[in-house]
C-alpha cells in the first residue's frame, strides 16, 4: 500500500524488531533490481533497506512554504489538494533527470511513498525513491529560475551545470 511518513525528519522504518539478524541475512542476499518505466532498472534490497532507519526524502522550509501557498490557492477555488510528485527518469546530460509535477492527492499509485512536513506533501514512486533516498527537495526563486529542485542527493555521483540531471553512484 501507500506509505505515509511525516515529521521534521522523515524516516522510512519497516519494522520495530531488532535489525541485527535481518542485516546478516540481507548481507548474504544479492541485490535485486527494480524495473522502472522508461526502460531502466535500479538495484534494490528491501531487506537491507528495512534493516536500517534511513532518511528518505527531506523538504526544506522554502519547499514547504511554496507547496502550502499553492494548496491555499486550491482551497480558495474549492479544488482538491495537490502534492508534488518527484520522480527520476532516464535522460538529461548525465544519465538521469529529475521531474517535478503537481498532482491531485486522490491519484496516488500503490507503490507511492508520501513525505509530509508541516502540511506540505511530496510523493515519490518506489523506483525513483531508490535514486532519491536521502535527497532534499527545495524551491528556488531567483533571477535564473523559479522551480522545485533537488538541492542535495547522496545517490548522485555527478551532476551537470543545469542541476536537473545527474549520474548515480555505483551501488
Amino acid at each position: 500500500g501507500i506509505m505515509m511518513l511525516s515529521g521534521p525528519l522523515l524516516l522510512r522504518v519497516a519494522s520495530r524488531t531488532a535489525a541485527t539478524p535481518r542485516l546478516a541475512l540481507a548481507a548474504r542476499r544479492p541485490l535485486q533490481r527494480i524495473s522502472c518505466s522508461g526502460g531502466f532498472s535500479v538495484p534494490f534490497s528491501r531487506s537491507l533497506c528495512a534493516a536500517f532507519t534511513t532518511p528518505a526524502v527531506l523538504l526544506t522550509e522554502r519547499c514547504v512554504a511554496r507547496l502550502n501557498m499553492l494548496n491555499a490557492r486550491q482551497v480558495e477555488s474549492s479544488s482538491p489538494e495537490r502534492l508534488l510528485r518527484v520522480s527520476v527518469e532516464p535522460g538529461g546530460c548525465s544519465g538521469f533527470q529529475y521531474a517535478f509535477n503537481l498532482q491531485d492527492a486522490a491519484n496516488l499509485a500503490e507503490d507511492d511513498s508520501v513525505f509530509e512536513r508541516e502540511g506540505a506533501k511530496v510523493v515519490v514512486d518506489e523506483c525513483s525513491l531508490e535514486l532519491l533516498r536521502g535527497a532534499t527537495v527545495d524551491f528556488e526563486d531567483d533571477m535564473m529560475r523559479t522551480a522545485f529542485v533537488i538541492s542535495e542527493n547522496p545517490i548522485a555521483d555527478a551532476s551537470c551545470g543545469c542541476g536537473s540531471s545527474f549520474q548515480a553512484k555505483e551501488i
